[in-house]
């Protein structure tokens, strides 16, 4: 059984870029995080 996790990414609230968030969640799921 795999088990999965939550990763929380802190989002500014001002001058945010979405690749900020967009990359490490593409490593993170790329990696069955």
């Amino acid at each position: 059984m795999s088990s999965r996790f939550k990763i929380l990414i802190p989002l500014p609230s001002a001058d945010f870029d979405p690749t900020e968030s967009a990359v490490p969640w593409q490593i993170l799921t790329e990696r069955n995080f």
